[in-house]
C-alpha cells in the first residue's frame, strides 16, 4: 500500500506587477504523520483521525490500523493511542546522577587546564 500523500499548493508572487500562480508539491509520508498524532493525542475521533491522515473513509482509516498500527485500538468512534503508549514503560532519567557527574567532569577539566 502506497503511504505517500501529494499535496498540490498554489504559490503566489508579484513579479513585474503581474500576478503569476506556480504549482509545487510536497510529498508527505502518511506514517510520519501518524506517528506524531500519536505523540500528540491520547485519542482523536475516527472523523478527525481520517481527515488528518487523509483517508477518504473510514473503511481505509480502519484498514491502515489493523494493517500498519495494530497497537491503536478503535473503539465507540474513536483512535486511543493512549493504550499503545502505557503499555512501553518509559525509563526515569536520573537527572540529579546526571548533574553531579556533569560537575565532576567540569572539576576534573578545570584542575586539568
Amino acid at each position: 500500500m502506497l503511504h505517500k500523500v501529494v499535496l498540490y499548493v498554489a504559490v503566489l508572487y508579484k513579479n513585474s506587477g503581474c500576478i503569476l500562480a506556480l504549482e509545487s508539491f510536497f510529498v508527505i509520508d502518511r506514517d510520519e504523520i501518524a506517528g506524531c498524532s500519536e505523540k500528540a493525542y491520547d485519542s482523536l475521533s475516527i472523523k478527525d483521525a481520517q481527515q488528518i491522515l487523509l483517508f477518504s473513509s473510514d473503511h481505509e482509516l480502519v484498514e491502515y490500523i489493523k494493517k500498519e498500527h495494530p497497537e491503536w485500538e478503535t473503539e465507540n468512534g474513536f483512535v486511543f493511542f493512549q493504550r499503545a503508549k502505557e503499555s512501553v514503560p518509559c525509563k526515569e532519567i536520573p537527572s540529579l546522577q546526571l548533574i553531579n557527574q556533569t560537575l565532576s567532569y567540569a572539576r576534573e577539566l578545570e584542575r586539568i587546564v
